[in-house]
């Protein structure tokens, strides 16, 4: 599934090159445990990337078995995948796995 994750206008003046993005896919009526995940950098952002089944966070739990899923962005200001305070985010609608144009705006702030 192609997606566009990119940083508000608003928030670009919060995250440094090398603050860590993650990047998950999780099922909307399932475990919070992703079914998929990618880490990048922050002075990759705007990033165009694939999601799909090759990105399995646990074998057997692939994106494909989906019904519907949310793509969720965080900018971690510690570099850790867990939220923590300061760290940007943002996601996705509900989308189908394969689905096209999905887009992702990182907007928030966690308190």
């Amino acid at each position: 599934m192609p997606v566009l994750a990119e940083l508000a206008a608003a928030v670009r003046d919060k995250v440094g090159p090398d603050d860590v993005v993650f990047i998950f896919a999780r099922a909307v009526d399932g475990p919070r445990m992703p079914l998929a995940a990618l880490r990048a950098r922050a002075a990759d952002l705007p990033l165009d990337f694939v999601l799909d089944d090759s990105h399995a966070v646990m074998p057997g739990s692939n994106l494909s078995s989906a019904q519907q899923v949310r793509i969720e962005v965080r900018v971690s200001k510690s570099g850790q995948a867990a939220a923590g305070k300061g760290d940007l985010t943002g996601k996705s609608p509900a989308v189908k796995p394969g689905a096209k144009g999905v887009r992702v705006v990182i907007d928030q702030i966690d308190p």
